[in-house]
């Protein structure tokens, strides 16, 4: 993989995402119902993400819940994404918990229905999906072959997905039946964009579609994008967690895909049924101020475009 998909410019190129979970989500990650239409969680920090990347010249990716559109002022928000030049791509139907284990039919139901509202509310044939909670296997890559996906962006290379998992269920009290941030192995993937394997997904391979994984810190492996490093601010580390994965990513020709999720930029939540979630209740000016460092140290560095852009860049530098 090239160090800068952008020769004539100092800056080498990359992609940063938004997961646009709402706050429904989060209730669900916890086993419990949230059907009130209002969702403060989604509608507050939607506008902040766009003015910040406006302010940073930023074009992203929104992955977005199919069943979002469903609502009304989530659905304007959506435009006004759409508007602002940012790219939708699908990240399934109704962020269904333990999605490798679901049927092969319900996976193919969960990425079609969103595919296809997406299409009647906002116009977007989308060409990239996530999974919820990286919960890939090769069922998902195959339907998104199928149908004409330009990417994936399910698979985070790191050995400790297992592990993390069961330290948050434990600390959360939850137990679900699935691969939160995806299995052991998924730690043999590539750092940098490639198809994979039909079957082995962390392999590369012959297939069509291209893998862009999320990014880890090379050589450890460790997480460290928004989620972690609001985690790692929570205990106490401040931005220690983003600033060594960063410092260690500019010492390789490693990409970068950063990704984000809604609750980094929201009001802060304080619900006592989901307190035990990490980055909920954080004030907000302490939030713009970690945001706005990730965002300001990526922006020296990096030209950033959508993920889309990104793959057609890849399949046309071959």
């Amino acid at each position: 993989m090239p160090r800068s998909l952008n020769p004539n410019n100092s800056k080498k190129t990359g992609t940063i995402q938004v997961d646009t979970d709402g706050l429904w989500v989060i209730f669900q990650h916890f086993c419990l119902t949230y059907d009130q239409e209002k969702d403060i969680l989604y509608e507050s920090a939607i506008p902040r993400f766009l003015d910040l990347f406006d302010y940073y010249n930023i074009k992203a990716t929104f992955f977005v819940v199919g069943k979002d559109l469903l609502y009304p002022e989530r659905l304007l928000l959506l435009r006004e994404v759409v508007k602002r030049g940012h790219e939708i791509a699908n990240h399934s139907m109704t962020h269904a918990e333990g999605f490798s284990f679901l049927p092969y039919k319900k996976k193919l139901r969960e990425i079609v229905d969103a595919e296809t509202i997406i299409q009647d509310k906002l116009g977007v044939l989308t060409k990239g999906f996530r999974t919820p909670s990286n919960d890939v296997d090769s069922d998902v890559l195959n339907i998104l072959e199928d149908r004409g996906y330009a990417y994936d962006s399910s698979i985070m290379p790191t050995y400790y997905g297992p592990l993390l998992k069961r330290l948050k269920f434990s600390f959360l009290e939850i137990n679900h039946k699935n691969r939160y941030l995806g299995r052991f192995i998924y730690g043999l993937a590539p750092l940098a964009p490639y198809h994979p394997h039909k079957e082995r997904l962390w392999k590369k391979g012959c297939m069509g579609i291209i893998e862009l994984p999320i990014t880890t810190m090379p050589w450890l492996r460790l997480p460290f994008h928004a989620s972690f490093t609001f985690a790692a601010y929570q205990m106490g580390f401040g931005s220690a967690l983003f600033d060594l994965g960063y410092t260690l990513l500019k010492k390789t020709s490693c990409p970068l895909n950063f990704v984000f999720h809604t609750n980094e930029l929201s009001d802060p939540i304080s619900n006592r049924r989901i307190k035990r979630q990490y980055g909920l209740n954080i004030a907000l000016n302490k939030k713009y101020a970690l945001c706005n460092h990730m965002l300001s140290v990526i922006n020296k560095d990096y030209k950033i475009i959508t993920s889309l852009e990104y793959t057609n860049l890849l399949q046309n530098s071959k």
